[in-house]
């Protein structure tokens, strides 16, 4: 297919343009600041999850684009615990101000939250620690 604003053929089978390392990366660093960040604000265990979608849509209607759509989402999910009281809270703005701003929502609703023996992180030695792509 031909890239018209820029006039070069574009090659949709390449994964030269899809290195996710710079996101890992990202992410990777982002979550080390942030679990800093809970503990240094009185949690006890702290778990971030995160994703990262990019996807593309084209309808065609009588051989011809329709619509072409373009989306691209990001998300961060915080888990943790003030001793046996669990918070949670999640966001899609990765912005440093926008995350602490989720971390002590998170923090908040474990001030209020009935203590839970059972609860908490599993052990380090039970946790996947291996990423492959």
């Amino acid at each position: 297919m031909l890239d018209k604003s820029k006039n070069k053929q574009i090659d949709y089978n390449s994964t030269a343009e899809l290195s996710l390392q710079p996101q890992i990366q990202f992410f990777e660093d982002t979550a080390g600041w942030l679990i800093d960040y809970a503990l240094s604000k009185g949690a006890t265990q702290v778990e971030i999850g995160a994703t990262k979608s990019t996807g593309l849509s084209v309808s065609v209607r009588h051989q011809e684009i329709e619509t072409l759509e373009y989306n691209r989402d990001n998300g961060l999910g915080i888990t943790l615990y003030r001793g046996k009281q669990k918070g949670v809270a999640t966001t899609s703005d990765l912005s440093r101000a926008e995350l602490k701003k989720s971390i002590d929502a998170a923090l908040n609703i474990a001030k209020y939250t009935q203590a839970d023996e059972c609860s908490g992180l599993p052990d380090k030695a039970l946790m996947a620690v291996d990423v492959r792509i």
